[in-house]
C-alpha cells in the first residue's frame, strides 16, 4: 500500500506503530497487552478511533455548537502539540475526533525521532510535499 514505518512507541500497556504514506496520510496502529472482547472498546482488536479534519478553529467551534445542540458529550477544545482537537463518542461508543490539520513543520516535529534512514527519507519527502502544497 506504500506506507513506510516511521515511529514505534507506546506506553505501559500498549505499543504504537506510526506509518506514513507518500500522500501525507499517517496511520497509527495500536496494540494493547490485554485487549477486551465485549462491547466496543479501544483495547479490542480492530478500530481504535476515527478522526476527521476540520478546516480551522471556527469550523471546530461550529461543530461544538452542533454537538451541544444534539446533547452529545464532548471534550471541548483540547490544545495538543499538533493543534486543537475535540473528542466525543458515537452511539456505538467509538471515539470520534475532530482536528485542525497541523502545519508541515508540526508534522515534521512529530516524527523527529524516526526509526530508520528509510523512515527519515519518507518523512522528509512527505514534509516537502506538504510544504510545496502549502506554498502552491
Amino acid at each position: 500500500m506504500g506506507f513506510t514505518p516511521v515511529h514505534r512507541g507506546g506506553g505501559e500497556t500498549y505499543q504504537n506503530r506510526d506509518l506514513v504514506h507518500p500522500t501525507g496520510v499517517v496511520v497509527s496502529v495500536k496494540t494493547h497487552d490485554e485487549p477486551l472482547t465485549s462491547v466496543f472498546d479501544e483495547r479490542c482488536i480492530g478500530l481504535d478511533h476515527i478522526s476527521f479534519e476540520v478546516a480551522d478553529r471556527d469550523e471546530m467551534l461550529r461543530w461544538l455548537t452542533h454537538l451541544d445542540e444534539m446533547g452529545v458529550a464532548h471534550s471541548g477544545i483540547k490544545e495538543t502539540p499538533l493543534g486543537p482537537l475535540v473528542v466525543f463518542r458515537d452511539p456505538d461508543n467509538i471515539q470520534v475526533e475532530l482536528y485542525v490539520h497541523p502545519s508541515p513543520e508540526q508534522v515534521m516535529a512529530l516524527f523527529n525521532d524516526v526509526d530508520s534512514a528509510e523512515a527519515q527519507q519518507a518523512v522528509g519527502e512527505v514534509g516537502q510535499k506538504l510544504i510545496d502544497a502549502e506554498n502552491a
